[in-house]
């Protein structure tokens, strides 16, 4: 019977379980990652998973968080068999494996990009209310000038064409004009007929959308708008830089009176808190006493020889 690995992924009183079912995998904050996590804790790769004979093992990256297990941080880059079930935790994240020979999950991998989504608006959560609005395209112009046509995270693929006379397109207009779909954790376009879009015409190819893009359909005049894509955009931005968790006491099992400490997931306008080293203002206040000293040990000599 076939065995599955489901992942579970908990922050704080919400959870999204995802079917792993690649043999091998990375799993980080990068949009290079088969499970994108979007907290700035998550190291850009911070874990790989993969099968082999049947059984699952999993290994951190050398990440600068690392990865705990019931407060004990595992070695890095050490294959570590994931004998069911195992829970996982980087900082305020906890990630916990499972084997199953049957399980209905939220996502699969096919859909990681809409579980990124999912979490990065739990995390933006009642702080920003306006950034958990869905993607719309909506009509600049035409008799559906201003109406919306939402493009919701859960969906697989929407037409544009005579169905949506709401967007201002004509009665006897031919269905799949285009169609708008998941593409990762954004959208894209497929047209089946001219569009214009960013200044050229495409036709018959597919195109990633951009917050902001224009497009021009039979006439009428769209606005495309991603509010999470700037969310995105910063977190991909940022990946060189490593974000470092307050130190917390090791937790036992079963010791719930110590909560780990961690950085505030992006919130608002994604000021994301991490450490510096203080070494570089410490070897400049080192320069200047330098400095001092060897002007005070001049003006003493010149003063002697006078």
């Amino acid at each position: 019977m076939k065995r599955d690995l489901v992942l579970e992924i908990v922050r704080d009183s919400t959870s999204y379980t995802i079917q792993v079912d690649s043999l091998n995998g990375i799993l980080g904050r990068g949009p290079d990652a088969d499970i994108r996590l979007p907290f700035p804790t998550i190291s850009s790769a911070h874990l790989e998973f993969k099968k082999e004979n049947e059984l699952f093992f999993f290994r951190d990256l050398g990440t600068t968080n690392g990865t705990s297990i019931e407060g004990v941080k595992v070695e890095p880059r050490r294959w570590i068999e994931i004998k069911d079930p195992v829970t996982l935790t980087i900082v305020d994240t906890r990630l916990i494996f499972s084997v199953h020979t049957e399980h209905k999950s939220h996502f699969t991998m096919t859909q990681s990009g809409t579980l990124a989504r999912k979490l990065l608006m739990d995390a933006l959560g009642s702080k920003d209310s306006e950034g958990q609005e869905n993607a719309f395209l909506e009509a600049l112009s035409g008799s559906g000038k201003g109406e919306r046509l939402t493009l919701d995270d859960g969906m697989d693929r929407i037409e544009i064409g005579g169905m949506r006379t709401n967007l201002g397109f004509p009665p006897g207009t031919p269905h799949g004009i285009a169609f708008i779909f998941r593409d990762g954790d954004g959208f894209s376009i497929k047209s089946n007929e001219a569009i214009s879009m960013r200044g050229r015409v495409a036709k018959y190819t597919q195109e990633r959308l951009r917050d902001g893009d224009e497009l021009v359909m039979r006439e009428i005049r769209f606005l495309f708008r991603d509010p999470l894509e700037a969310y995105f955009s910063e977190i991909d931005d940022s990946l060189h830089v490593s974000y470092v968790a307050e130190p917390s006491p090791l937790v036992t099992p079963g010791d719930t009176s110590k909560e780990l400490s961690a950085p505030k997931p992006i919130q608002g306008s994604t000021n994301l808190v991490h450490e510096k080293s203080k070494s570089g203002k410490d070897s400049i206040l080192i320069v200047v006493v330098l400095i001092v000293v060897v002007i005070a040990i001049v003006a003493i000599i010149g003063v002697l020889s006078l």
